[in-house]
């Protein structure tokens, strides 16, 4: 997972958008989980984002005549990250969730470690969830950029 060409990120991007999905899931008193995960029935397309960007992957067996599940996955936040950063600019239908990810992966406070999370930072991470679920029902995202989330999110978090 060093280098990455401009056409394995738009195809990276593509199958975000396409097949892909975003997550924050907040759990406990203010843990959060956040990964990139693409489910697919290729081996040879898990292999090939295995090689290409690393992560791991799981497979769901399927009875009758469905062919197995496969689903790549990005989970650990410094992955999340550098992944996101690197196709944010070529994501179209999940740019926004993207953005807000982003923000909440580059807000140290709030994405940081704890073993027992303080008040304010379960409060951050809970206006990041809503912010997070309101940006995968509006799909309004021409003209979405990274600058302009910046500048609503920041508030009392940085």
């Amino acid at each position: 997972m060093n280098s990455f060409s401009e056409g394995d990120l738009g195809y990276l991007a593509g199958l975000i958008d396409g097949e892909g999905s975003l997550y924050y899931v907040l759990y406990g008193k203010g843990c959060v989980s956040c990964s990139v995960r693409i489910a697919t029935t290729s081996i040879s397309l898990i292999n090939y984002l295995m090689s290409h960007f690393g992560g791991h992957f799981s497979k769901s067996a399927r009875s009758g005549t469905w062919k197995d599940l496969y689903t790549w996955m990005l989970t650990s936040k410094p992955e999340v990250k550098l992944i996101l950063n690197l196709v944010v600019d070529r994501l179209v239908i999940k740019r926004k969730p993207a953005v807000v990810l982003l923000n909440f992966l580059n807000n140290e406070k709030l994405s940081n470690k704890y073993f027992h999370v303080p008040d304010d930072v379960v409060e951050g991470r809970e206006a990041f969830s809503r912010l997070f679920k309101e940006s995968r029902v509006d799909d309004s995202v021409l003209g979405f950029t990274k600058l302009k989330l910046d500048t609503e999110v920041k508030g009392e978090w940085v």
